[in-house]
């Protein structure tokens, strides 16, 4: 893929409005990741890594904001705790994620998640 169609594409696939969206946007960034390094171009893996990385800074400054509502906040505090795993390492990733799924903590911000949709 060029350079300019993968920015492009990570421009508009990376969204985490809610766990659904993110997850859903880091396995897309995860696989076009996959492909850059298939075919070690490493400026596509640095490119879809700075991608995580912005949104994972987003992610703190709304988890930080005293402006937005506490479960809000708690579940962007997750998120980033995702987007900071992945950059950790992305190869064991979704196996955590599967896991952590399955715990209460996670399950009752999700469902906070559904109660402010």
């Amino acid at each position: 893929m060029k350079t300019e169609e993968l920015k492009a594409r990570l421009k508009e696939v990376l969204h985490f409005s809610t766990f659904t969206e993110a997850e859903t946007s880091l396995r897309v960034i995860h696989a076009l990741y996959e492909d850059c390094r298939a075919t070690r171009d490493g400026e596509g893996m640095t490119l879809c890594r700075q991608r995580i990385l912005d949104a994972k800074k987003r992610a703190l400054l709304i988890a930080r904001n005293p402006k937005v509502a506490p479960r809000k906040r708690d579940q962007k505090k997750e998120m980033h705790l995702w987007f900071s795993l992945w950059l950790e390492n992305a190869d064991t990733f979704f196996v955590w994620l599967d896991l952590r799924k399955n715990t209460r903590a996670f399950q009752e911000l999700s469902k906070s998640e559904e109660s402010n949709a």
